[in-house]
């Protein structure tokens, strides 16, 4: 009907001369359209009812089908429509609440992660079963043993070409081709109330365990801060139960924050707020704001839990005394390896020594009169070459790098 592409042709004619060219019916309408718009056009009309009319006559219909649908969705086709953001929220299923972890049984259970969804047809085991009218008994059927009838074969006949031992095991019963059986029925409320009951006692065991977890992390605070033996009475549960934390702020607190312990006074002090900056040279501008700051460096190093039993008598005892108790340890440490750092003998730096008699000592402490010992802050020892010097304090830095 239309002439091939192919075979040789007049490159100077026109190309397209009988490319719509028709022998019968003159010319044919030539249409162009990719495989997805077809799709999208046919699956359009079959599920929505319309789609694009692929005549050229200007006299026709633009749609196909039922122009109120259109309308309707916008003449859109069925690849670019898209429900709207609530119509999806409406689409989408919910589920119920979990429950309250304490209720069993019963309005507001907890079911865990068996939570139903809204607007879901519950559907029970025995929906199916009609019931009886009242007055009329369900039919039972008796149980009993199946009927069976015995089959015997036929005893062969002794013939003259039958042995004679054919005879001897007749006496031997044959096995029975079908024994009796009883056949043993559940009833559907039997397997329904098992079923619940399995059903409870796995909603339980997920509480019990849910609770075992939580309880488990309390027991684990509470016992790292359980003191080893109480010393005192009438001491609320809360304070005894952290005695061990406090010591251990109260060990880091003296020994690598402050050299004294807030007064009593300070110590019940409110948070100051806004909080002052206690790092800068400001909190030494008056005596107020010293007492500020060394409450909110105080306050820094603790945590929440402590915070709330700051104001305690309890909570100063135990903080100044495991203080005095960490610097002791550190002055211990420091006086087991004072042979080390200042080269003289481990005996000079016992309790019993008498260190006056020693020069090395004397000379270390900057002594002029061992008959009335006086003493300063600022030792010899303490400066380079045993001079002092105020502005370069802890200028010996050997002795003081061996100390660990």
């Amino acid at each position: 009907m239309v002439r091939p592409l192919q075979g040789s042709e007049n490159p100077f004619g026109d190309r397209n001369c009988f490319l719509n060219q028709n022998a019968l019916a003159g010319h044919v309408e030539e249409q162009a359209m990719s495989d997805h718009a077809f799709k999208a056009q046919h699956l359009t009309h079959a599920i929505l009812g319309y789609s694009a009319n692929p005549s050229v006559d200007p006299n026709a219909s633009a749609l196909v089908g039922s122009l109120d649908k259109a309308r309707e969705n916008g003449f859109a086709t069925i690849d670019t429509l898209r429900a709207s953001r609530t119509q999806k929220k409406e689409l989408k299923r919910k589920r119920k609440s979990k429950g309250d972890l304490d209720v069993v049984d019963g309005e507001d259970a907890y079911v865990g992660p068996w939570a139903a969804w809204d607007r879901e047809h519950q559907a029970g085991f025995l929906d199916s079963v009609e019931e009886l009218p009242e007055g009329q008994a369900q039919e039972e059927e008796e149980e009993g043993p199946e009927p069976s009838v015995p089959h015997k074969k036929a005893k062969p006949k002794r013939g003259a070409g039958n042995s004679a031992l054919a005879d001897l095991d007749l006496d031997v019963e044959d096995p029975p081709e079908s024994l009796p059986s009883v056949s043993s029925r559940t009833t559907g409320h039997a397997a329904s109330n098992l079923k619940d009951a399995l059903r409870t006692a796995q909603l339980q065991l997920d509480a019990e365990k849910t609770c075992n977890r939580e309880l488990e992390g309390k027991n684990a605070v509470l016992e790292a801060n359980k003191p080893k033996r109480s010393k005192k009475k009438n001491i609320p549960e809360e304070l005894a139960t952290y005695e061990v934390e406090i010591k251990t702020l109260a060990k880091k607190y003296g020994v690598m924050v402050e050299m004294y312990f807030l007064t009593t006074e300070a110590i019940s002090q409110p948070m100051p707020l806004p909080l002052p900056a206690f790092n800068t040279a400001d909190r030494y501008a008056s005596s107020l704001a010293e007492g500020e700051c060394l409450v909110a460096e105080l306050n820094s190093i603790l945590p929440d839990h402590i915070k709330r039993v700051r104001p305690s008598n309890h909570f100063q005892d135990v903080f100044a005394s495991a203080m005095q108790t960490g610097r002791s340890d550190i002055i211990h440490k420091l006086r087991n390896n004072a042979d080390n750092i200042f080269g003289l003998p481990k005996s000079h730096f016992v309790t019993t020594c008498e260190c006056l008699k020693v020069p090395a000592v004397i000379e270390m402490l900057g002594m002029k009169d061992t008959s009335k010992p006086t003493y300063t802050i600022w030792f010899p020892f303490l400066f380079k070459d045993m001079r002092v010097n105020m502005r370069k304090p802890f200028s010996n830095w050997k002795p003081l790098s061996q100390v660990r």
